[in-house]
């Protein structure tokens, strides 16, 4: 059994039988403003891919990594990397830097984690409502080292 487990659309993700609140509210790149806007795909060694839309975290069972203290409102105070990926679609871009069609090609997509955002929305991870339950999280992840994810 997962130490951690989510179903996707659920409000709670369930972590040493303890219950956190979580969202997976997704940006929604298609309806917003240009180039500053533009989401891109994370590859497998972190670098930043291709533009694409992005979707809910992916479902299987995921290895859970050492947390990474982070500054950014995005990920502060702590990012919770997996080796969670899947395929999305990839999108063009018109000449002002706006999204204009899906371009035909999949590519995988990685960097899916866990954290707390000062925005209700994320380009996939799981939002850990509750800075108090990440907090709780973090130290729980390091008394028990590689833990794993469940996501149906």
């Amino acid at each position: 059994m997962s130490e951690l487990r989510w179903k996707q659309g659920d409000a709670v993700l369930y972590a040493f039988e303890r219950e956190l609140l979580v969202s997976n509210k997704v940006y929604e790149p298609v309806t917003q403003t240009p180039a500053e806007h533009v989401v891109r795909t994370t590859n497998e060694d972190g670098s930043d891919g291709v533009p694409y839309k992005p979707k809910a975290f992916p479902v299987g069972v995921w290895s859970v990594y050492t947390p990474l203290a982070r500054t950014s409102m995005y990920t502060a105070p702590y990012f919770i990397p997996t080796n969670a990926c899947q395929l999305v679609e990839e999108w063009t871009l018109d000449e002002h830097g706006l999204y204009q069609y899906p371009a035909g090609r999949t590519v995988m997509d990685y960097g899916y984690g866990l954290h707390h955002s000062a925005i209700e929305y994320t380009f996939g991870c799981l939002r850990i409502v509750n800075v108090p339950d990440l907090l709780w999280l973090v130290e729980r992840l390091k008394q028990e080292g590689l833990v794993h994810m469940e996501v149906t």
